[in-house]
């Protein structure tokens, strides 16, 4: 018995190869200049490629460049489409090394220079929004997580050390905008428990209204208080 199954093992095994094939997808990024540069990528925890685009437009010789320009690219694989996440005037140069670009989900944070210092920019898969902006210091990402950005920057200290590093910790809030009325407030959920007149204030208009049913109940395992469903 022990002799069949081998047998049978082999003539099994017999002329099969292990066929493997790849599916190539070319992503859709239009290029009309003449020198151009990839670089600098990123991968979220979604799969979703980020890379910058460095575009020069040359003359036939390879020569006479503009300056070049920088575009932030994102790749979505689900729908194998890309959306330019930002896009830098001439000189504008943004870093996306490992060592200063990570992702957490859809967001993703990078530095950005522009001739004098590194500011951080934040990408929430809606919208992009700038973290920093203190001129003459280059901060340097250290992680993001969610909306949180956390960020060094050194400083120049006396002796013993010549190099101090700040830590610093940014998380996006949204603001309101356009004007504001009590009424709007409410109805974003910022209301006091104790405004018993809705009018955002907490005085005796309240406690009035507290007044009008003091001691009264309704309670419907006690006959003695009120019970309107009746």
């Amino acid at each position: 018995m022990r002799t069949v199954l081998m047998v049978i093992a082999c003539l099994t095994c017999a002329g099969s190869a292990l066929a493997v094939d790849w599916e190539i997808t070319e992503i859709p990024v239009s290029d009309e200049y003449s020198k151009d540069n990839f670089y600098n990528f990123d991968i979220d925890d979604y799969g979703h490629l980020y890379w910058v685009h460095q575009f020069q437009n040359c003359d036939a010789n390879g020569g006479n460049c503009t300056p070049s320009t920088h575009t932030l690219y994102r790749y979505d694989w689900a729908t194998d489409s890309v959306s330019t996440i930002a896009q830098l005037p001439q000189g504008i140069y943004i870093s996306m090394s490992n060592n200063y670009t990570y992702s957490s989900g859809t967001n993703i944070a990078w530095r950005q220079y522009d001739g004098s210092a590194y500011d951080i920019f934040f990408y929430d898969g809606d919208e992009v929004t700038q973290v920093t902006n203190t001129p003459g210091i280059s901060e340097q990402i250290i992680g993001v997580s969610g909306d949180s950005v956390y960020y060094k920057y050194a400083i120049v200290v006396s002796y013993p050390y010549d190099v101090s590093y700040r830590l610093f910790h940014a998380v996006k809030y949204e603001t309101v905008g356009g004007p504001l009325d009590c009424n709007t407030v409410r109805s974003f959920g910022y209301t006091l428990d104790s405004d018993l007149s809705s009018d955002c204030y907490v005085n005796f208009k309240d406690f009035a209204v507290f007044a009008q049913e003091w001691l009264e109940c309704n309670d419907p395992n006690d006959p003695n208080c009120t019970h309107p469903w009746e």
